[in-house]
């Protein structure tokens, strides 16, 4: 009997030890499937201890989901634990370093008119409509002694219908009046130039010599070699023997940068076929642009637009026109010049389109006879509205040249004219 008690003691006592032993064991589950039946002894467990934020990649993808059933069997009796589901969350910051490039962002913004404008004696007139203020704080005159708004000095024996009052000028009529303006001690001409607000252009300059005496040139005008003269109703510049004649037209014109020209014209005599005549345009002294007509204007070249550029010609567009010039006839010619580009014409026949007429932006208006007698008459030169520049630029000397860092020993330079937007724009390109 004691043997029995005794026995069933021993058995009660090792399922109680089972049981807790049941209870207490510890069940760590893994991202891997776990065997279908363990010993209690024998459980692999994995622990997660951290994070290795600076190696992990910028997507991170979790093991899944994990459901583990575990099953203990112990001598003979088997119990199934319930499912145990675990979750397993991450939360990784990431903080990523980029590689430093540097960047330039160039804006460009529309060239727009000085809000000010700037007259000099190379650009001394100012536009307006009748019966319009012209405020004179919008215009400065600059010279040596420095520079100075108009409504900070004085004008001069103003003509009739012209009136200055608190700063502002005004025109009752239509034309072009040269205008005596003082600042301090220094005195100049300004040149005002007016229209009526329905018209669409300005007439800058007009001239009709068929009621003149023979005899010289009228005030204002400029004999840069040669002779010449007003003969029979007509300029008239003879440059069969100077080889050639010019003749400037007066110098408040060389402050306009786009403008139609027209003129009469016509040969006269020639010391050969060959010779010719011109109106010049943007003349000064490092070169300018002429349309030329030769005597014999049926020839290959017989019409031309011509650079006297770097002491030399270069002459990049010819033609031939249907007929020689004939001394008993005159001739309509008509040049149309804006920015870069010219177009020329005789008798409204548009005979040569230029693209390209960048040397020179602005210089004197002017006739040229070379080995040939030419006359001209009704020369009138307008300016549309939509032909004005009130730009100032003003290019005397490049202090410094800028060159990007490019590690080349003595890397190119290049320099160009920007007078508009587009030239801006056509650099990238």
């Amino acid at each position: 009997m004691k043997k029995i008690i005794l026995f069933l003691l021993s058995f009660t006592v090792l399922f109680v030890v089972s049981a807790c032993s049941t209870t207490m064991l510890p069940i760590t589950t893994s991202p891997t499937t776990a065997p279908t039946s363990q010993s209690t002894t024998n459980v692999p467990s994995t622990t997660v201890s951290s994070v290795d934020t600076t190696t992990l990649p910028p997507t991170t993808t979790l093991p899944p989901v994990t459901t583990t059933t575990t099953t203990i069997t112990t001598h003979g009796t088997t119990t199934t634990l319930p499912p145990v589901t675990t979750t397993t969350s991450i939360t990784t910051t990431q903080t990523t370093t980029l590689p430093t490039t540097q960047t330039t962002t160039v804006t460009t913004t529309p060239v727009e008119e000085d809000l000010v404008i700037t007259l000099r004696d190379a650009k001394s007139f100012i536009l307006a409509n009748t019966l319009e203020e012209i405020n004179l704080s919008l215009y400065k005159y600059k010279a040596d002694f420095g520079e100075a708004l108009l409504s900070q000095g004085v004008f001069l024996s103003l003509p009739a219908g012209i009136s200055v009052q608190d700063g502002k000028m005004i025109a009752q009529n239509k034309g072009i009046f040269h205008l005596t303006f003082q600042i301090g001690s220094t005195q100049t001409i300004l040149t005002l130039i007016t229209k009526l607000a329905s018209e669409t252009e300005y007439v800058v300059f007009e001239a009709d010599y068929s009621s003149l005496p023979n005899g010289p040139l009228p005030a204002g005008y400029t004999i840069n070699i040669g002779t010449a003269g007003i003969v029979d109703g007509k300029l008239q510049l003879d440059g069969r023997a100077s080889n050639p004649t010019r003749v400037l037209l007066p110098a408040y014109l060389q402050g306009f940068k786009n403008y139609i020209i027209e003129t009469d014209f016509s040969i006269l005599s020639a010391n050969e076929p060959s010779r010719w005549a011109s109106v010049m345009f943007r003349f000064g002294g490092a070169g300018y642009f002429q349309m030329a007509i030769r005597q014999n204007a049926m020839a290959t070249n017989g019409v031309e637009f011509a650079k006297w550029v770097n002491n030399g010609w270069n002459v990049p567009k010819t033609i031939a026109y249907s007929e020689t010039i004939n001394a008993a006839k005159m001739y309509r010619l008509r040049i149309d010049l804006l920015g870069d580009v010219v177009n020329e014409y005789i008798d409204g026949q548009l005979l040569i389109n230029y693209e390209n007429a960048s040397d020179y932006s602005s210089g004197f208006i002017g006739m040229q006879a070379n080995g040939s007698v030419a006359v001209y008459n009704n020369i009138r030169i307008t300016v549309p509205v939509d032909y004005i520049d009130n730009s100032s630029l003003e290019l005397t000397t490049v202090p410094t040249l800028y060159h990007a860092p490019t590690g080349i020993v003595l890397p190119p330079a290049a320099m160009m004219w920007v007078n508009t937007v587009q030239d801006i724009l056509d650099m990238s390109h």
